[in-house]
């Protein structure tokens, strides 16, 4: 989040702060999603050629969850 908030123009940093929190707060479920890089050791199923895919493996998962979600709705 401060990565993002030093792109915006310091005068509307409390809105983006404001908007990212209320967003949170209103939400009627909230779900975090973590992805621990150093769980399976330096290797892991296909990490050996391509270091990034707990990364792309956890990406994945939260938007098959998003579709799957939008499905049953």
């Amino acid at each position: 989040m401060e990565a993002e908030e030093k792109v915006i123009e310091p005068e509307r940093r409390d809105l983006y702060r404001s908007l990212k929190l209320e967003g949170i707060l209103r939400a009627p479920l909230n779900i975090c999603v973590t992805c621990d890089r150093a769980r399976a050791g330096p290797t892991g199923l296909g990490r050996s050629l391509q270091p990034d895919t707990d990364l792309l493996s956890t990406a994945c998962a939260v938007q098959t969850y998003g579709l799957r979600r939008e499905s049953k709705a």
